[in-house]
């Protein structure tokens, strides 16, 4: 799920190929504090534009799901996919 999420925030250089990789990338920030410094300001820009973080936008989506799944429900239609608008 990292993978996907950092795919989707443009941070595609941070996956790792594996637990050494990983942890040969950690200690690389650790010991590099301005390209720590720089990825953080790339993550706080990421969380003021993606939405993955909007967190009001994804309450309202979740409950306009739910509500689409209980009518449908009570209706007595079978489950099936549908898009939250």
């Amino acid at each position: 799920m990292a993978t996907s999420l950092n795919h989707h925030l443009g941070f595609g250089e941070m996956n790792a190929g594996s637990d050494q990789a990983y942890i040969e990338m950690a200690v690389r920030l650790a010991q590099d504090p301005a390209g720590l410094s720089a990825l953080r300001a790339r993550v706080g820009e990421a969380r003021k534009t993606s939405g993955l973080f909007d967190m009001a936008g994804y309450a309202h989506d979740f409950e306009s799901a739910l509500t689409t799944m209980f009518k449908r429900h009570e209706a007595g239609y079978d489950a099936e996919d549908f898009e939250v608008t």
